[in-house]
């Protein structure tokens, strides 16, 4: 076509209407075409098989069993034992967290309460090589008593497996409650 004959007023072609409208319905091709491209990745989106992010067993603690959660209590400190493949983690409430952050002695104040979970390692399956806690080895609870003669003492216990047993024969409590009470706090930058 002749450019000069489409902007010719007289021959009463309206060019403007045309290209208005030629815009218009490519822009509607152009919206159907980016809805159902939205539509059809959105479909495969929720096919997708969905992980557990969660690690759930290494959460599961009775409180009913323990009197509280010590998961929920500041971190101390953690370490792995790489002989029996564990990882523990020391957590205190707020007393005992505020003496090993600033004296580090291991005689705790009354009132302190320290909590030394341990958990079995397993591997992370969603980072190659790393461990992950797994189900829980034991939770020792370390309680700063005073007793009759107003002295303060650590009165310990220990409980083990999933089902947190109560386990009253410990022959090596008192080295338990040195290595725990020893431990010093982790230095986070």
């Amino acid at each position: 076509m002749n450019p000069t004959y489409l902007n010719n007023k007289t021959s009463g072609y309206n060019f403007s209407m045309q290209v208005q409208s030629v815009s218009n319905s490519a822009y509607l091709l152009w919206l159907k075409y980016c809805i159902a491209s939205l539509i059809f990745l959105l479909s495969f989106a929720s096919c997708t098989k969905r992980e557990k992010v969660f690690n759930q067993p290494a959460s599961e603690i009775d409180t009913n069993i323990l009197g509280s959660n010590p998961l929920v209590e500041n971190v101390i400190t953690s370490f792995v034992n790489l002989k029996h493949g564990t990882m523990s983690t020391l957590y205190g409430n707020n007393i005992a967290f505020n003496h090993a952050g600033s004296n580090g002695s291991p005689q705790y104040p009354v009132n302190a309460v320290l909590y030394m979970v341990t958990w079995k390692q397993v591997p992370d399956p969603r980072w190659f090589g790393a461990n992950i806690p797994g189900n829980i080895v034991s939770v020792e609870i370390i309680k700063f008593n005073k007793n009759s003669e107003n002295k303060i003492v650590p009165v310990y216990s220990c409980y083990t497996g999933q089902l947190l047993k109560l386990t009253n024969n410990i022959e090596n409590y008192n080295q338990r409650i040195a290595f725990i009470t020893n431990e010093k706090m982790s230095v986070i930058p």
